[in-house]
């Protein structure tokens, strides 16, 4: 009986291995080797994406609070009625 395995997949066509004999399997499953050679390849930024975007989140809306004191005079030439 055949059965999909991910990461039988992920080795055949990643990694060019098509035997689970070697210690590749046990590496991959651990995390390791592919972890290190993703980390490997992405910058700083990239890597921290997350942590940038919540930051910037917070200080935009630190600003937001320190800086508008009125919000009604602050947004009102953005605010069109109409006659």
């Amino acid at each position: 009986m055949f059965t999909f395995s991910p990461l039988r997949y992920l080795l055949e066509t990643e990694y060019g291995q098509t035997g689970i004999g070697s210690g590749n399997l046990t590496t991959l499953r651990k995390g390791k080797a592919m972890s290190d050679s993703i980390a490997k390849k992405t910058s700083f930024l990239d890597r921290y994406l997350t942590v940038w975007i919540f930051a910037a989140m917070a200080l935009g809306i630190l600003l937001g609070t320190l800086l508008i004191k009125n919000p009604e005079a602050f947004f009102a030439p953005i605010i069109h009625t109409a006659p």
